[in-house]
């Protein structure tokens, strides 16, 4: 049984392909099949128009919490945390990331109590948000 070369699509999105028996065309057979695909939505994933970095979640935290940044094209780029004083105390990711939007989780059971930031630096931005540890 093979499928027709040429298959069919009606107005209304139905698939029409017609099957025939033998190595030639002319060897029809009496059957067809008909595929009718009507979806309501097609959504597509739209990338980031800007860089961002989004208030990290829950603020305050204990122990750990959310960080979630956008990128709008491919981009090298640093995820760090820096304390109070501006000493860098952990890079949750550093290299290249294609256009896109990242989550990441942040957790540090040493740390004491305070205020930290989070930055997301790449050579066109440098983006920070104030986090609080409440223990």
């Amino acid at each position: 049984m093979y499928a027709d070369s040429s298959p069919a699509i009606g107005r209304d999105g139905t698939l029409y392909i017609g099957l025939h028996k033998g190595l030639y065309e002319n060897q029809l057979e009496n059957t067809l099949i008909a595929i009718k695909d009507n979806p309501n939505s097609v959504k597509e994933e739209e990338l980031p128009s800007e860089y961002k970095l989004e208030q990290n979640y829950p603020n305050p935290f204990n122990p750990s919490t959310t960080i979630k940044f956008n990128l709008p094209e491919r981009s090298e780029v640093k995820l760090s945390i820096y304390n109070f004083l501006g000493q860098e105390i952990e890079i949750l990711f550093q290299g290249e990331k294609e256009a896109g939007s990242y989550e990441y989780i942040f957790e540090n059971k040493s740390l004491s109590t305070g205020v930290y930031f989070c930055v997301l630096e790449s050579q066109q931005v440098r983006l920070s948000r104030k986090m609080m540890l409440i223990k």
